[in-house]
C-alpha cells in the first residue's frame, strides 16, 4: 500500500493551480502573504527572491481519496475499486488544482506608510466536475439496474497563464492599512466546458437488440499553442505554434507561441484594521479578472441532438460495428468557429480575525471561499495559531475544514539567517508526515503506520516554500540568527 500511496501523492501533485494556501494568511512576517491579501505590509526595507526559488503547488479533491480508490485482492495485488468509489462518490464530484512559479519578485518599502511588491509568475488551473453517472457507469456498466450512462454536467476548466503583478500597499492611520494589485496576464493555453450533454438509455427488456435513446450537446472554448481545423477529420496546422517547432519555425511562430495575444486584466483589494487593542479584522479578495484568448481561438459546439436507435444484431449483422460508428459520428460531429472568448479567473475572497494578546502570538479564524467554475462556490474555514519568535523563528499551525474532508492540519515555518529567510508551508501534513515517516519508521508494518493510513484518507495535497532574500529589517521579529 505504500507504493499506491506514493504514487498517488505524485499524481495529486503533477496535476496542471489550488488557492494561495491559508496558512500564509496567517504569516504576517512573511512576505508572500501578500497573495492573499494586498494590504500585508513587510517591516523590512527592501526584499526579493529569485526564479525558482518561490514556488507552490496544490490539488483538492471533493469526495476522492485512497481508500475508496483501491481495494486489494486475495493475493495481495491492489486495484482500482470502482464499486466502493461510486459509493463514496456524491451527485457532483470535483478535483481543484493550483500551480505557482515565480519567476521574479521583489518589495520595497518606503518610510512608513508605503510599501509597493512587484512580482512576475507562471500559473495553472484546473477544474473537473464530474457527475455521478459517470462513476456508475465505471463500476456497473449498462445494466439493467443501470439503463442510463450520463455525463450531463461534466465541466472542464483548465488555463495557464503569465502574470506581472505591481502591489500597493498604504498604512492611512496606525490602525488601518489598505493594498492593492494590478495584474497584467497573458494567456498560454485554455480549454473550458461552457455546456455538455450527453446522455445514453438503453433499452435492457428488449435483449435481442437493445434499442438505445441518445441525446447529445456541447459546447467548448479552446485557445492555445496548436492549431487546428475540422471537416469531417481533425487536421492539425503543423506550420505555426507548437508543432512548427521541430519544422524550423520563423520567428514570428516563436514569438506568437511565446507571448501570443491573450490579454486581461486581474485587481486584488484588501484591508487590514485593529479597531481595539489586541484585535485584527481583515478581508481580501483577490484575482477578480480575465483573459481575452485571440491565439487559436476555437468554439467547438454542436447542437442538441435527440436519436433514436433501433440497435442491431451484433450476431447476424456484419454491418453492425460501421452503423454503430457512423451513428456516433452523426452525434457528435462537432462545428468548429474561429471565434474570440473571453474567460474569468478563479476569484478568491478572505475574512479573518485575529487576537493578538502579545506581540509574538496571533490567534485567528479566516473565511475563504472560491468562484469554482462555471457559477458554484466553495467555501472553507481556518483556524490558526502564530507564533513569531525572537530573531526571525515564526510558526504557524492551522486546521482547515474543507468540504467533505475534516482531516487538514497544517503547519507554516519560515527562518531567517541573516539576510536569507527560508520558509515552508502547507495546509495538510499528510504528505510531509508520510515522507518523513518512510525514512524514519522502518519497524511499523506499512499499511499499519499511522501515517499511512493519514495519507490513505486525505483529500488536500499541497505545498509552498522557497527563500527571500529581505535587506533592513527594523523590527526584533525580522532580525536574522545572524543579524
Amino acid at each position: 500500500m505504500k507504493k499506491i500511496a506514493i504514487i498517488f501523492s505524485f499524481i495529486i501533485m503533477g496535476f496542471s493551480t489550488f488557492p494561495q494556501l491559508a496558512t500564509s494568511y496567517f504569516m504576517t512576517n512573511l512576505r508572500q502573504s501578500i497573495y492573499t491579501n494586498p494590504a500585508r505590509m513587510q517591516d523590512c526595507g527592501f526584499s526579493f527572491s529569485l526564479p525558482l526559488l518561490n514556488m507552490q503547488s496544490s490539488a483538492y479533491l471533493s469526495t476522492l481519496n485512497i481508500t475508496n480508490l483501491f481495494s486489494q485482492d486475495n493475493t495481495g495485488k491492489f486495484y482500482v475499486d470502482f464499486d466502493k468509489l461510486a459509493a463514496n462518490s456524491a451527485d457532483f464530484n470535483y478535483l481543484y488544482n493550483t500551480n505557482q512559479l515565480s519567476f521574479f519578485s521583489l518589495g520595497i518599502r518606503f518610510g512608513f506608510p508605503l510599501y509597493i511588491h512587484f512580482d512576475n509568475s507562471l500559473k495553472t488551473n484546473f477544474y473537473l466536475n464530474y457527475p455521478r453517472g459517470l462513476v456508475d457507469f465505471l463500476s456497473q456498466g449498462i445494466s439493467p439496474s443501470n439503463p442510463r450512462f450520463s455525463l450531463t454536467n461534466l465541466n472542464i476548466y483548465s488555463l495557464i497563464y503569465k502574470q506581472t503583478a505591481i502591489t500597493v500597499g498604504f498604512k492611512i492611520t496606525k490602525d488601518l492599512t489598505v493594498g492593492a494589485s494590478l495584474k497584467a496576464l497573458t494567456g498560454l493555453a485554455t480549454i473550458n466546458t461552457k455546456s455538455l450533454i450527453l446522455d445514453i438509455n438503453v433499452d435492457t427488456a428488449n435483449n435481442t437488440n437493445y434499442p438505445i435513446d441518445i441525446t447529445s450537446a456541447y459546447d467548448l472554448y479552446y485557445s492555445g499553442p496548436v492549431n487546428f481545423s475540422y471537416n469531417d477529420s481533425l487536421v492539425l496546422d503543423t506550420t505555426s505554434g507548437l508543432l512548427a517547432l521541430g519544422a524550423g519555425a520563423d520567428l514570428n511562430s516563436i514569438r506568437n507561441l511565446l507571448s501570443p495575444k491573450n490579454h486581461g486584466w486581474a485587481l486584488d483589494l484588501g484591508f487590514v484594521y485593529s479597531p481595539i487593542k489586541y484585535v485584527e479584522i481583515s478581508g481580501s479578495i483577490i484575482d477578480l479578472g480575465y483573459i481575452k484568448w485571440k491565439t487559436n481561438p476555437r468554439e467547438i459546439s454542436h447542437n442538441e441532438t435527440t436519436f433514436h436507435f433501433e440497435g442491431v444484431d451484433v450476431i447476424n449483422d456484419t454491418n453492425a460495428t460501421d452503423q454503430l460508428i457512423d451513428t456516433l459520428k452523426t452525434l457528435i460531429a462537432p462545428t468548429v468557429a474561429d471565434n474570440e472568448f473571453t474567460t474569468s479567473l478563479n476569484t478568491r475572497i478572505y475574512l479573518g480575525i485575529a487576537f493578538k494578546p502579545v506581540d509574538y502570538l496571533s490567534l485567528g479564524f479566516a473565511y475563504q471561499t472560491i468562484k469554482l467554475q462555471p457559477k458554484n462556490w466553495m467555501n472553507i474555514y481556518h483556524f490558526s495559531a502564530a507564533f513569531n519568535f525572537g530573531y526571525g523563528w515564526s510558526l504557524t499551525g492551522t486546521y482547515s475544514i474543507y468540504p467533505h474532508s475534516y482531516n487538514n492540519f497544517g503547519l507554516g515555518a519560515a527562518l531567517k539567517l541573516g539576510f536569507l529567510q527560508l520558509y515552508f508551508l502547507t495546509d495538510n501534513l499528510a504528505l510531509p508526515n508520510f515522507g518523513l515517516s518512510y525514512f524514519t519508521n522502518r519497524t511499523t508494518p506499512p499499511e499499519q503506520n499511522s501515517a499511512t493510513l493519514w495519507l490513505k484518507k486525505t483529500q488536500l495535497v499541497n505545498f509552498h516554500f522557497g527563500i527571500n532574500f529581505n535587506f533592513g529589517c527594523k523590527d526584533r521579529l525580522d532580525y536574522g540568527l545572524l543579524d
